[in-house]
């Protein structure tokens, strides 16, 4: 019997006790990997693996098809279900371990096709296990309120719009397994005119923004494309990576380099790569330094320069992701998940400012961090200055010309803050906000989750 809570389906006895069993085994057989060469370790600690299986994904829908909603009504237009996403991932908690809060992302397929809700199920139940429950949340931030706990039973299945936030416990003790795939909905034909003027952009987030010497502006996102934008519209599109494009950066001679989930750095003339450089973890991070060599920080908490044929290259410890790097003259500055700002030329500088670093930039006017806390950390003439900037983290920050400071976060807003940081809102996205960049005409291009590349004037 189907039962539905807080937006949630719950559908016992999905998939039967010897089915679990050898999903289990079968999975435990391929191995298991950290998260934390993908994921930062404040987002999630389980264990997890990818399984490209089309035949099962065929199976676990037939099975449940019956209970799954056929058409739904989303973005003014209606959708008819398709199918189940074949990427398959199977994710593994032992005690201690845990999913934090957080929206599942989309997987799109072009613009009339895409998930909407999540499919999972659970392959085993406590005794198994202690522990380990599923969530969901009234809101993102923490005074949101529980509002429905799913124990988890072998079997099981959850199926819930991906909007809906949740978490998933930490396990106390033994071990808990699940596996999670997207169900995949196409845009109906009669209702495709309605929500064009929403279409415009990425498909799912955007990462990255940078400025081209012609003044085009090149942008990442989650749907592995690079795209070239002219006063706002689209006028070029690589099919850059394997996974999300994370970074973005332009060389003086009018290419690009690029940093992806796929944990590769590319170097781009028109729409012909080069692999120039493969990190451990995810690539998070990208920069070209004066003299024309690359720095690209990763999830394996290293930082490596080198040109760009692969040749040369040094490589720089750090203690946690590198999430960002900025240039000033001949040195680099980096912003660090263990929450140290390091300062890497002539003389190397460490400045431990006590909270996960998610951004950096660096310029004339002094170096400005963000803190995954929604702090703002400042260091010029006048030493060090910190002031609570948003309500969540600091994705992104640049200085303007005339020293005041543009900031934007997961809170969704962007703002400017003046020499004595009191801050005018420049406006917002419809969802986390991932990129602000300073043009050289002096307005604000802004990217986030929402799918948009915004253009923004700066009074």
């Amino acid at each position: 019997m189907i039962q539905v809570l807080a937006g949630c389906w719950l559908i016992p006895d999905a998939l039967d006790a010897d089915s679990c069993r050898a999903l289990i085994a079968t999975s435990e057989a391929r191995g298991y990997a950290p998260a934390d060469r993908d994921y930062p370790p404040g987002y999630r600690t389980n264990d997890r693996q990818v399984l490209d299986d089309p035949i099962l994904a065929g199976r676990l829908l037939d099975s449940v098809r019956s209970a799954l909603p056929e058409r739904i009504e989303h973005e003014g237009a209606v959708w008819g279900l398709v199918g189940l996403n074949e990427r398959l991932r199977s994710c593994r908690y032992l005690p201690g371990q845990w999913f934090g809060r957080h929206r599942d992302g989309v997987h799109h397929r072009g613009p009339d096709e895409r998930s909407l809700l999540t499919f999972m199920v659970y392959l085993d139940e406590p005794p198994a296990f202690s522990g380990g429950l599923t969530r969901f949340f009234d809101g993102r931030g923490e005074e949101a309120a529980v509002i429905a706990e799913v124990t988890p039973r072998a079997g099981a299945l959850i199926v819930f719009d991906h909007d809906l936030w949740h978490d998933g416990a930490p396990v106390t003790a033994g071990c808990k397994h699940i596996l999670r795939s997207d169900v995949l909905y196409r845009r109906l034909g009669g209702d495709a005119a309605a929500p064009r003027t929403q279409r415009t952009g990425h498909l799912g987030y955007v990462w990255s923004l940078t400025e081209q010497p012609d003044g085009t502006l090149a942008s990442g996102g989650r749907d592995r494309t690079i795209r070239v934008w002219r006063d706002g519209l689209e006028v070029d599109r690589w099919e850059a990576h394997d996974s999300s494009v994370l970074a973005v950066r332009s060389l003086p001679d009018g290419r690009l380099v690029s940093a992806g989930r796929d944990r590769t750095v590319r170097l781009w003339s028109g729409h012909e790569p080069t692999v120039v450089r493969r990190h451990e973890g995810a690539a998070l991070c990208v920069e070209v330094l004066p003299d024309g060599r690359i720095a690209s920080g990763s999830a394996d908490g290293t930082l490596v320069v080198g040109d760009g044929r692969g040749h040369g290259c040094e490589r720089f410890a750090h203690g946690g992701w590198v999430r960002a790097i900025a240039v000033r003259g001949g040195e680099m500055v980096t912003a660090c998940e263990d929450g140290v700002l390091r300062i890497l030329g002539p003389n190397r500088e460490e400045h431990d400012l006590g909270v996960p670093l998610w951004s950096v930039n660096a310029g004339p006017h002094g170096v400005a961090a963000g803190g995954a806390d929604g702090s703002v950390h400042v260091l010029d003439h006048r030493g060090w200055q910190r002031f609570q900037a948003h309500r969540e983290g600091v994705t992104s920050l640049a200085w303007l010309p005339d020293g005041r400071l543009v900031t934007g976060a997961e809170d969704d807003r962007i703002t400017v803050w003046g020499p004595e940081r009191l801050g005018t809102p420049l406006g917002e996205h419809g969802d986390f906000v991932r990129a602000v960049h300073v043009l050289r005409d002096g307005r604000v291009a802004t990217a986030g989750y929402d799918g948009r590349v915004v253009l923004r004037d700066v009074g």
